[in-house]
């Protein structure tokens, strides 16, 4: 004979009692409550999805202009941050060096071996859909009106100084970032505009 403290499961089956499961309407009122807690969270989380892409093109803005800076430091050649705002994409590449004016004829050419001209290595950073550059100061001027087509350009030198300005970028909420670029340091600092204007 079972006893109920030895195995409880096999004496509740053995001794007539029934296990008792989830009926039918039980499963769909559950299924039915979790659906309207879904459909008041859904959009909530795309609000805080389409912040998140604002968030990350403005960190890898921040990010490509902090690049320009350190290749600049690194080769000891000036590199532009090119904004082109009617592609929304931001290109990183080196100011190509002036060229030396030509030796006229029967000058005499020094012996050392003429550098080949260096490749340019070209970065590229695309906005996504929904973002868009703002405006854009360069300096003490204004290079794009808000949603202007236009290209601005923004140099960082060999020493670690730039041009300095503000970049502001938005969102199709009109939620901004703005990213600061200091003259004598070319320091890149980012911060969220709070308020739209």
């Amino acid at each position: 004979m079972l006893r109920a403290k030895d195995k409880p499961l096999a004496y509740l089956l053995h001794s007539g009692y029934a296990i008792r499961g989830f009926t039918f309407i039980e499963l769909m009122i559950v299924l039915a409550v979790m659906s309207l807690l879904l459909a008041f969270a859904a959009p909530r989380m795309a609000g805080h999805l389409a912040g998140l892409t604002l968030s990350t093109a403005a960190k890898r803005t921040a990010s490509s202009l902090r690049y320009a800076r350190s290749q600049a430091l690194a080769t000891g050649i000036p590199h532009a941050a090119i904004f082109d705002c009617e592609r929304r994409q931001l290109i990183v590449t080196a100011v190509p060096r002036q060229h030396e004016p030509t030796l006229p004829e029967g000058s005499v050419v020094p012996e050392e071996p003429i550098e080949p001209p260096q490749r340019r290595e070209i970065k590229i950073y695309k906005l996504p859909e929904e973002v868009r550059f703002d405006t854009i100061d360069i300096g003490d001027s204004r290079c794009n009106e808000p949603h202007g087509d236009s290209i601005c350009q923004m140099v960082f030198y060999a020493d670690g100084t730039s041009h300095g300005g503000t970049v502001t970028i938005m969102d199709e909420r009109d939620r901004r970032y703005e990213i600061e670029v200091e003259v004598i340091t070319g320091s890149v600092h980012l911060a969220e505009d709070r308020e739209p204007s």
